[in-house]
């Protein structure tokens, strides 16, 4: 049965069946992909990704902002993993001219976060894990109680900002 997602971008992929060689320029996907047992799949990620022991053989392919476009290539991956956000829009734009599908994301809320994690697990044909479908619960579970409290404090609502980058 074919998988098919729309991304962050709005665009819809259909994949014939879960994508066996996986790309990942996004730290916080590969680690995702480790937690939902799909690690596999993964061929390359950034040189930002933390591996686990044992998994020095995947391919360290630049950074986020500086991949490296022909490594990745030539590795001939079913699928790229970026970030709207963290990833330059023309190396997405370069993948897909080389006919490589490119799968973006842009979670800007928990709950986005979580529908990303589900994606990504429909992706690789691990969504029927009933341990996920379990923990994806408790994580909603969670962000309730969380919003539940937000609603319930009064007073002027406090505004912040966080730089992560240089």
């Amino acid at each position: 049965m074919p998988i098919t997602l729309t991304d962050a971008r709005g665009r819809t992929h259909v994949f014939a069946q879960a994508p066996k060689r996986i790309v990942s320029l996004v730290p916080s996907l590969t680690a995702t992909l480790f937690d939902l047992g799909q690690a596999q799949r993964l061929v390359g990620c950034t040189d930002y990704c933390e591996l686990p022991t044992g998994y020095e053989h995947i391919l360290r392919l630049g950074g986020t902002k500086n991949p490296k476009r022909f490594a990745i290539r030539d590795l001939r991956p079913d699928l790229i993993l970026v970030n709207v956000e963290e990833n330059r829009r023309h190396d997405a734009e370069w993948f897909e001219q080389a006919g490589i599908p490119v799968f973006a994301t842009f979670p800007r809320t928990p709950a986005q976060a979580l529908a990303e994690i589900a994606n990504l697990a429909t992706l690789c044909d691990a969504a029927s894990d009933p341990t996920l479908h379990e923990r994806l619960q408790q994580a909603q579970a969670r962000l309730d109680v969380l919003e539940r409290r937000r609603q319930a404090l009064t007073g002027p609502r406090v505004r912040f900002f966080i730089a992560i980058w240089k």
